[in-house]
């Protein structure tokens, strides 16, 4: 009986066991489960439906479960297919025994679907958000994945799922409409973490490579942050410059070679709003054009044919969501040859900082302004450096230039957004002009006025601006409201290539970018004095008055007069305020040697032996006398006087600047002046005597034509004008007195 029980045991046993080898290793194919598949996947969504034939069961004790699968199979969401390669579900051993069937976990393996519906089902089974993106994102493409759901008997079948695949040929909307094209990516999501890794896309006809992108769950927001490189490629580089919102409209539309590596990071919340996005990108191309039209930049840059030419550059741009700090360096050229550049940008909210270094090397360099200029090949470097806030100022905290010994630097400068000044604090000039001058001072801040202080000035081009009535912008135009006190002290002021003035000292007073009041003196080398002075007097009239007892240096500089020596002038004008200055000029005791027109008329008027006194020892005048009117591009001249030892002068006429010359007037020989005021009975004993010199002559004439081409002619005449006896009476009596 014993041995029938334990062979019958045995028997068992190893039917059991044959079974459960038979189970674990090849297993059974059975439709015995295909309702708890069907019903499971119920719970995860009533819309899904799926088409099951046979199950095959594999027997896995180690983990107590049974391993179902089945291949080749069709879910339905609603009416959208989604087609299968496998299906594998693993049941807990011990539910079996108690009729429970409870699902460990599930796993979908599926063929080449669309993403659209792929994502769908994702969504479908657990929507977060993350899924939501990817589906609203994704306008194309197809997938290949593995889906897995784990249910935790002990946490109440809270499922937990892993999926993962492979992304071939997708578009995705990035952000505000910019799409992404021909998407290419592995990809493994779990509840709280998404990788994509081995990412390929292209976007704007550049192509993006990603080892790995990673959206992590962080309370109720995902964190995404990865990176993008691209090999160097001809691309469009606006394309870059408007994905973060950088305005340069002047780039060329010139497609240039370009490598970037970009990181970037941001989140994206519940109401799928991206937040806190920060980029750092580094861009590298071999060239870049730049077309950017500027009058001013022409002034100062011969060279300069509105393109700037940029290669070998390198630039980093990091870039969040109020700020954006760009920092480069390039080679650039205006012409051919090529200079270094450098320069930083950082932009918060509305506010700009920039420093930037550029060498002129290769350009030449003309600053009218200030008489100086740089010859190509001579090195220089500018650096500008300072901020400015969106439609409204602009603070430069430094503008420096350098050129061997040669400098100038401005410290603290604020414009407003029409570029005027609005307040400065320093100024330091050391150079050499194109006059070989020297030019060393400083102009200062100190509390609301301003110091000029320097060993050296050369007043060459104000002086021009002055005598010449040059409508050039003053320094203190540039101003929006100026309104202050300079206080003046220079050692040496240069007039022209022969004089100097020594310790000029004095005080300019502005008030609304003018000139209230002005009072300078010095003293040339020799002692004699020099005073200058402006005074607002009544009806918002200015006066300007000049005296000098040196004349040279300020009548040297009018071309048509050559061979000026001797002689002390005195300047006075009033600028009314219908824009009409009144002036004039008186200038005593000196001769010229080279008058052109003058030597013209002598000639025609026959008195070859005065004209010849030019070319010698010159002609001497006492006194001349220039009254005339300027408005705008007139000047009307309603009295020129000369009188001296060999001739005299009487004219009258008007100049258009830069178009006509016209001028009548009466020269007349000393010994005709003589003869006619000897003539007048008891006078003419009293003031000239007997012996009066040889006839009565004379000549009126005329002088009409452009600057370049004046024409001269002469009459005779007997008669003098009682106007010119008049004034000459008028110059004797003051000698006598």
């Amino acid at each position: 009986m014993l041995k029938i029980v334990l062979r019958t045991v045995l028997f068992i046993v190893i039917i059991f066991t044959i079974s459960v080898i038979y189970l674990s290793t090849i297993g059974i194919k059975t439709s015995q489960f295909n309702g708890l598949i069907k019903n499971k996947l119920i719970e995860l969504d009533p819309r899904l439906r799926i088409e099951l034939e046979e199950v095959k069961l594999i027997l896995d004790l180690s983990k107590k479960e049974i391993k179902a699968s089945t291949n080749n199979t069709n879910l339905y969401l609603d009416n959208n297919l989604i087609e299968l390669s496998k299906i594998n579900i693993n049941i807990d051993l011990f539910s079996l025994f108690e009729k429970k069937n409870t699902i460990k976990n599930l796993e979908i393996h599926t063929i080449e679907n669309s993403i659209k519906d792929v994502f769908s089902f994702l969504k479908s089974y657990r929507s977060n958000f993350s899924l939501i993106l990817l589906e609203h994102g994704t306008q194309s493409g197809s997938i290949k994945a593995k889906i897995k759901v784990n249910f935790d008997v002990r946490d109440g079948n809270y499922p937990i799922y892993n999926a993962s695949g492979q992304i071939k040929n997708a578009q995705f909307n990035l952000l505000k409409n910019q799409n992404a094209n021909n998407i290419n990516f592995n990809f493994n999501f779990t509840d709280k973490e998404y990788k994509f890794e081995d990412v390929s896309l292209e976007y704007k006809k550049i192509k993006l490579n990603s080892e790995e992108i990673n959206i992590t769950k962080e309370n109720k927001n995902y964190i995404v942050e990865g990176n993008f490189k691209s090999k160097k490629k001809s691309i469009n580089p606006k394309v870059l410059f408007d994905l973060f919102k950088i305005n340069f409209d002047f780039l060329s539309e010139e497609e240039i070679k370009i490598e970037t590596n970009n990181n970037f990071t941001f989140k994206i919340n519940e109401k799928q709003k991206i937040k806190d996005l920060k980029i750092k990108s580094n861009l590298n191309f071999d060239k870049l054009v730049i077309n950017y039209n500027s009058v001013v930049i022409k002034n100062y840059l011969k060279d300069y044919k509105n393109i700037v030419n940029l290669k070998d550059g390198i630039v980093d741009i990091d870039y969040s969501k109020n700020s954006i700090f760009i920092k480069g360096a390039s080679k650039y050229s205006l012409d051919k040859d090529f200079d270094d550049l450098k320069f930083d940008i950082l932009k918060n909210n509305n506010n700009f900082k920039f420093n930037t270094i550029f060498e002129i090397n290769s350009s030449p360099l003309l600053l009218k302004a200030i008489n100086y200029s740089k010859e190509k090949n001579d090195s220089s470097i500018i650096r500008v450096k300072g901020n400015y806030l969106k439609d409204n100022e602009i603070n430069l905290d430094q503008i420096l230039y350098s050129e061997n010994n040669n400098s100038f630097e401005i410290l603290k400068l604020k414009l407003n957004k029409n570029f005027k000044i609005l307040d400065i604090n320093k100024i330091v000039i050391n150079y050499i002009n194109q006059n070989k001058e020297i030019n060393n001072f400083t102009i200062e801040k100190n509390k609301k006025n301003y110091v000029l202080l320097g060993k050296s000035m050369d007043s060459t081009e104000l002086i021009d601006d002055l005598l010449k009535d040059k409508k050039n912008k003053r320094f203190f135009e540039k101003f929006e409201n100026l309104n202050t006190r300079l206080d003046i002290k220079i050692d040496r002021v240069i007039l022209d290539k022969k004089s100097y003035l020594e310790n000029l000292n004095g005080q300019v007073e502005f008030n609304k970018n003018n000139i209230i009041t002005m009072n300078l003196k010095s003293q040339f080398p020799n002692k004699d004095n020099f005073l200058f002075s402006v005074n607002s007097g009544n009806n918002n009239e200015k006066v300007t008055t000049l005296y000098s007892e040196n004349a040279e240096p300020f009548v040297r500089r009018f071309k048509f007069i050559k061979g000026f020596e001797d002689g002390k002038i005195d300047f006075f004008s009033i600028n009314k305020k219908n824009g009409v200055s009144v002036s004039k000029i008186k200038i005593f005791e000196f001769k010229v040697k080279e008058v052109p027109a003058l030597a013209t008329l002598l000639s025609l008027a026959s008195l070859q032996g005065i004209a010849d006194l030019m070319t010698g020892e010159g002609i001497r005048f006492d006194e001349f006398e220039m009254n005339f009117k300027n408005k705008d591009k007139l000047m009307t001249i309603d009295e020129i006087y000369a009188i001296g030892p060999a001739i005299s002068l009487l004219m009258s006429g008007y100049v258009e600047k830069d178009e006509l010359i016209s001028l009548r007037g009466t020269l007349v020989p000393a010994t005709t002046i003589n003869k006619a005021i000897a003539s007048i009975p008891l006078l003419g004993n009293i003031l000239i005597g007997k012996k009066t010199g040889e006839g009565v002559f004379g000549v009126s004439f005329k002088i009409k034509g452009p600057p370049k081409d004046l024409k001269t002619t002469v009459n005779p005449v007997k008669t003098l004008t009682p106007r010119f006896i008049t004034r000459t009476l008028e110059k004797i009596k003051k000698k006598i007195k």
